[in-house]
């Protein structure tokens, strides 16, 4: 996933992305790239799943890209004690690891195209 992706995908996701800042006698950069999340690693699932639920288009990326579904848990109707009964959201395990980013670049890709950029 090239940098300008990473990008793009931090930006929805509320996150901070570091430019480059140089030094007035320096053509290298005074930090490291790898500052930056990398999504599609581990780790950027990670960040993805940590933070992709808090956006107000989540639910709406899990529906339209397909990659989401909802499921009940509870004991339909009977009372308990034990277990609420609640509809829940999760993403399909196909999608568990480094793939979802590619999910979501493309469903950010649809969004700022359809509805102008973010």
């Amino acid at each position: 996933m090239l940098e300008e992706q990473n990008k793009k995908i931090a930006k929805w996701l509320g996150l901070c992305w570091r430019e480059p800042a140089y030094d007035d006698d320096s053509a290298t950069p005074t930090y490291h790239k790898a500052d930056n999340p990398k999504f599609d690693t581990w780790e950027g699932f990670r960040i993805i799943m940590e933070n992709g639920p808090k956006q107000k288009w989540w639910d709406r990326f899990l529906d339209e890209s397909r990659v989401g579904f909802v499921f009940f848990t509870g004991n339909l109707g009977k009372e308990s004690v034990l277990q609420e009964n609640k509809w829940n959201r999760t993403i399909k395990q196909d999608y568990i690891g480094p793939k979802l980013a590619d999910a979501l670049l493309e469903w950010i890709e649809k969004e700022e195209i359809t509805n102008g950029s973010k």
